[in-house]
């Protein structure tokens, strides 16, 4: 089976686009409001004014000052401010940096936080590499919506170089994961119609049709959002 190893790095790259909108070079009323706000604590107004600003969307378009406000409310502990925050580190490949912010996150279960950890231990980057570790995050992600996790599970028990080769349940993953795929992640989709194709051609009927019923009567804990995804 070919093994697939997705650039998170471009992924994260993708991810943090601040965008090309340019807004007026004031804040709207709204949003000088809600800065009044975050400057005197409030997580939610932090998240609100970074967004704005990163955004430029009732504030000057200004990555340093989103991240800057993003920091504010990652420090207070906000799971998507960590990603995020994480997440420019990756953009970086600054790795070290992004682990704990990462780790942060998954702790409170952020999908896309979970499932960027479990990439950083599969791979060493930033951690010492533990593929056990690693598998394990993947299934939380799984179980937390995230279709990149659900297809991750279906390339590791299919090769078997972290547990036993079981291609039954590799099956299993590969059918949830398109099952949860946005219509927005064209990459992942083309990746598991080539792999959906080779199991209807390759598997025994009564394997495959076992491994669809398997996938199709189960759900995960979460569905990811759009901005977890």
């Amino acid at each position: 089976m070919t093994r697939f190893r997705f650039s998170f790095v471009s992924f994260a790259l993708l991810l943090f686009s601040l965008g090309t909108a340019y807004a007026d070079a004031k804040l709207t009323p709204e949003m000088q409001d809600v800065l009044s706000k975050a400057q005197a604590g409030d997580v939610q107004a932090q998240v609100r004014i970074a967004g704005a600003y990163r955004s430029g969307k009732g504030a000057p378009r200004d990555p340093n000052e989103a991240l800057k406000w993003y920091r504010s409310a990652a420090e207070q502990g906000d799971a998507e401010s960590q990603t995020i925050i994480a997440t420019s580190y990756l953009s970086e490949r600054k790795f070290e940096e992004a682990f704990p912010w990462y780790e942060k996150a998954a702790a409170q279960n952020q999908p896309f936080a979970t499932h960027t950890l479990a990439y950083l231990y599969e791979t060493g980057s930033g951690v010492e590499k533990d593929s056990k570790k690693a598998l394990d995050l993947y299934a939380k992600a799984a179980e937390l919506g995230s279709p990149e996790a659900m297809f991750k599970l279906g390339v590791m028990y299919g090769e078997g170089n972290v547990t036993e080769r079981d291609t039954q349940l590799s099956c299993v993953w590969y059918f949830r994961a398109n099952k949860y795929v946005g219509e927005q992640n064209h990459v992942l989709l083309t990746i598991l119609g080539r792999e959906i194709a080779r199991m209807n051609r390759t598997m025994e009927k009564e394997s495959l049709e076992k491994c669809k019923a398997q996938a199709e009567d189960w759900s995960p804990t979460k569905v990811a959002s759009k901005t977890e995804k």
